[in-house]
């Protein structure tokens, strides 16, 4: 068999995004317009034709306020995990805080998946070095693994001293959880994103799928992520001040148009699958070791 590349949707709303911070209050996500229903139609039915399943990293605060939606995505033969409860940056929390978060998004989202949650992704990969009991507390949880490693520097976190493939993080006491980091290619003698947000959306499709090719052919398995409103052909606007708009073009505007069809050469080119199926390939779970 040759190598199984992972598929992963961050499934959150545009107002979600944690570049509209400044003019957009978490207090009020109600009062925005929901554009939800839509996207995942556009993202279940890309799925569909192109005969793919992927591993949804859904918010928990928007579970709780469609379950049948979450529902709909499981019975489709879709992962179902966990991308927090209120898509707080994990730097952020205390660790009291954090397994608030966690447990809460864990406890909705079980009950719409109907099953186990076994993996979790941090809001804007916002695991650092300066909070490494996360992997302690995702474990405590029942968790089996984890995406939420970026092996860069960047605005919201990283670390850039970790691998670039799945891995074993050892827990003090016993035991460990995998991780599947963010994929970067080396250049410059950096670590560079390219198969995930607005990362994906600027760079030619043919670069992609060369770089995914390369790795593949490596013996390692690329994960590539992206969120519903990036398919959105209207998508809302915020009133925001010049430096606002600049700020948050990257993260959510520059290079959707064209954002579906690009997916959608890539889905029908490279071998994928859930998360988990991928991890279960290449790096056997094994809870107790």
């Amino acid at each position: 068999m040759g190598v199984i590349n992972a598929l992963t949707v961050d499934f959150e709303d545009w107002y979600h995004v944690l570049y509209y911070e400044s003019v957009v209050d978490r207090n009020r996500w109600d009062r925005f317009e929901e554009r939800i229903e839509l996207c995942a139609g556009r993202t279940l039915d890309l799925l569909e034709r192109t005969g793919v399943r992927a591993t949804f990293f859904v918010l928990g605060w928007l579970a709780e306020r469609r379950p049948e939606l979450i529902r709909r995505i499981a019975k489709s033969g879709h992962e179902i995990a966990s991308h927090s409860h209120a898509h707080r940056l994990v730097h952020t929390l205390t660790r009291a805080e954090f397994v608030t978060d966690l447990r809460r998004s864990l406890e909705v989202l079980e009950d719409c998946a109907g099953r186990p949650i076994r993996g979790y992704r941090a809001p804007s990969f916002s695991v650092t070095e300066a909070t490494p009991w996360v992997f302690e507390e995702l474990l405590a949880a029942g968790l089996d693994y984890d995406s939420s490693v970026q092996p860069m520097r960047r605005y919201y976190g990283g670390m850039s001293d970790t691998p670039r493939y799945p891995y074993r993080v050892p827990i003090a006491g016993g035991g460990s959880i995998r991780e599947f980091p963010v994929s970067t290619v080396r250049a410059f003698g950096r670590n560079l994103c390219f198969s995930g947000g607005g990362y994906l959306r600027l760079l030619p499709g043919t670069m992609v799928r060369r770089i995914i090719r390369r790795r593949n052919r490596e013996g390692q398995p690329v994960v590539i992520y992206f969120h519903p409103w990036e398919l959105d052909p209207d998508p809302s606007k915020l009133k925001m001040s010049w430096r606002q708009r600049w700020d948050g073009r990257f993260a959510s505007e520059i290079g959707r148009k064209g954002m579906e069809e690009k997916l959608e050469s890539i889905l029908r080119e490279v071998t994928l699958a859930p998360m988990a199926d991928v991890l279960d390939h290449v790096l056997p779970s094994r809870r107790t070791s």
